[in-house]
């Protein structure tokens, strides 16, 4: 849920009414693909399945959870940080970037200890390095 719907009733109600809004969107898509779409020359049950998907993937908002897995080394991650968690990123990125931050902190103290995390006026996090391109 966005934040900026967090904690207020009317914001929170209209959240879930799109949600549903777009699950229903989202099944009548599925439903016209498995009723109508053929099964394309050498496609196997999982590749139809995953093709669907997709096509009806489309009707979803971008708050759908999407998790994912990345890597990278010390240089890559200190320029996604940088660039990521700054006061000027949009607030839906700068939030999993000083998340990222802070648990890069844990594991290796010593490559990011020159970030400073600190709080903006709307209540979100952003960081800046004391060392730029480093």
């Amino acid at each position: 849920m966005p934040a900026e719907f967090q904690g207020d009733p009317e914001g929170e109600q209209i959240f879930f009414e799109d949600i549903q809004s777009n699950r229903t969107q989202y099944m009548r898509r599925i439903e016209y693909m498995a009723l109508r779409q053929k099964d394309l020359p050498g496609e196997s049950k999982t590749e139809k399945r995953k093709r669907m998907q997709g096509f009806a993937r489309r009707a979803l908002a971008n708050e759908v959870e999407a998790p994912i897995v990345i890597s990278g080394n010390v240089r890559a991650w200190r320029h996604v940080i940088t660039k990521r968690a700054a006061r000027a990123a949009d607030r839906p990125i700068r939030s999993p970037a000083a998340t990222a931050l802070q648990i890069l902190q844990k594991v290796n103290g010593t490559a990011f200890e020159d970030f400073q995390l600190f709080e903006l006026p709307d209540g979100t996090t952003a960081a800046h390095p004391e060392f730029q391109g480093v």
